[in-house]
């Protein structure tokens, strides 16, 4: 069995990044060249990083967010944008960003608190977060009820919103936006997710034809006033086509989403967008992931139908990870960005977010202010072999203490009794008290454990109260079977 959570994105694949405004050197790691169009997700500055690509911007860059001149200190990590590119030159030209959803939160589901995942309601849509989220103006999903979000994303073939970015407005806006696709439309309403939009008395001009069409990606726009939650609606003020790949016949393609559709190998649609993979090289993964709701990134060609002819297909799978322990000895680098945690180094980006439940209670709390023998909960990514922390969160001891390692496994010894995570060998018998679970936290023998865990499946281990490493877990659980 393994773990692969295809619907979230690798948001902090560019890790090691530095965030900030400015052109810089440039590397392209991915293999497409030519004039073309790359839509994805930011992962990085120093240049514009998405899609393993680093852009380059210049002074002649034209930016736009939400159809209005920008500049590149008005973007972030995690939101997807469209970028037309020279890829030999490693350029950007043109960057626009829209978001997929801005409103108000009207519910949220926490599904995974060990991962971060939730669900959040907003007009209507279901928007997925997880430690791959960039949150912006807040920890995390769980302090959003209530509050007015920009969302950004990609939807998965059950039409949720696979957020790589929430930023909780901190003033009040006087429209809400959203982009999707129309569906059962009527004489003077259409739906987008949840959503019913009212477009009798809306401006349509910025729609070919004046009109909506069934199946047509489209941004609509509205006065707050004029939202109702239940059932959400909205009077829509203004319909135009929304923000897509949009590319011709020839144009080098660089585009990651989610398989909405899928027919063959031959014939699937990532983001809406018709691919033919049958011919392309698949990295970090199989034939076998390329399935509905799987993340991928495709580089290509559009063909003279409007397909997208992959040349590579890249298989992105989010790794969870959880540490909950005390900082090791000299475990804080304030140069390298990184904590250490059970001798796990642990990289801290501008996405990091920080809380502290401790005595001290820092406002803010920065990495700066954290210190050998703090004990923290770490909630975060494994990219490659680096461990990125989403949320790090300073408490006091318990009396115990106990100490949480949660991460995809490495290696496995029935025999022994014995998993890798992170390098670390973790003891679970039962003849040594150790208690095991299955993924749906039913309690289960050694025996049938070891027999459904294998490499990349989530394991938790928990020592209460912790002693050291070579004593063997209280709790080895199974956190999620695919």
């Amino acid at each position: 069995m393994k773990y692969r959570h295809r619907i979230y994105p690798l948001l902090l694949a560019a890790s090691l990044t530095a965030c900030g405004g400015g052109s810089g050197d440039l590397v392209a790691d991915g293999g497409i060249s030519g004039s073309g169009i790359s839509v994805g997700a930011i992962t990085g500055f120093g240049s514009v990083i998405l899609n393993d690509s680093t852009l380059d911007t210049t002074p002649s860059t034209s930016i736009t967010v939400g159809g209005e001149p920008a500049t590149q200190d008005d973007l972030a990590v995690g939101q997807v944008v469209r970028v037309v590119a020279d890829f030999d030159a490693q350029r950007a030209d043109e960057i626009e960003y829209e978001e997929t959803v801005r409103g108000i939160v009207n519910g949220v589901t926490v599904t995974n608190p060990d991962t971060l995942q939730a669900t959040l309601t907003v007009l209507g849509q279901s928007v997925l977060t997880s430690a791959a989220t960039n949150f912006v103006n807040v920890l995390g999903a769980e302090q959003l009820v209530g509050q007015e979000v920009d969302v950004s994303g990609t939807r998965n073939a059950d039409n949720e919103i696979v957020a790589t970015f929430v930023e909780r407005k901190s003033s009040p806006v006087n429209e809400y936006r959203i982009t999707g696709r129309v569906e059962a439309l009527g004489a003077a309403t259409f739906a987008i997710g949840g959503l019913t939009v009212d477009f009798s008395g809306a401006d349509l001009g910025g729609l070919p034809g004046g009109s909506p069409e069934e199946g047509q990606l489209v941004r609509v726009r509205g006065d707050t006033a004029q939202f109702n939650p239940a059932p959400p609606t909205l009077i829509a003020s203004g319909v135009t086509t929304g923000l897509s790949l949009n590319a011709m016949s020839d144009d080098a393609v660089e585009i990651e989403g989610n398989i909405t559709a899928y027919r063959s190998l031959g014939d699937f649609e990532l983001n809406g967008q018709r691919v033919d993979a049958s011919t392309a090289s698949v990295v970090d993964g199989s034939e076998d992931d390329i399935a509905l709701n799987a993340r991928l990134e495709i580089e290509g060609v559009i063909d003279d139908n409007g397909v997208l002819v992959a040349e590579r297909v890249i298989v992105e799978d989010s790794l969870f990870v959880r540490i909950d322990a005390q900082i090791d000895m000299n475990g804080v680098d304030t140069v390298a960005r990184t904590l250490t945690l059970l001798g796990v180094t642990v990289s801290v980006t501008e996405a990091t977010r920080y809380d502290d439940n401790s005595a001290a209670n820092a406002d803010p709390l920065t990495l700066e202010l954290l210190s050998p023998g703090d004990w923290v909960e770490m909630r975060g990514l494994l990219v490659g072999e680096d461990v990125v922390a989403a949320r790090i969160e300073r408490d006091d001891p318990d009396p115990g203490p106990r100490v949480i390692l949660m991460a995809p496994v490495e290696a496995e010894d029935a025999n022994a009794g014995t998993l890798t995570l992170l390098g670390i060998t973790v003891n679970g018998r039962t003849s040594s008290g150790t208690q095991f679970r299955d993924g749906d936290e039913m309690s289960i023998t050694q025996e049938q454990f070891y027999s459904l865990v294998s490499e990349d499946s989530l394991v938790k281990a928990r020592w209460d109260p912790f002693i050291s490493l070579n004593e063997p877990a209280e709790e080895m659980s199974i956190e999620e079977e695919d």
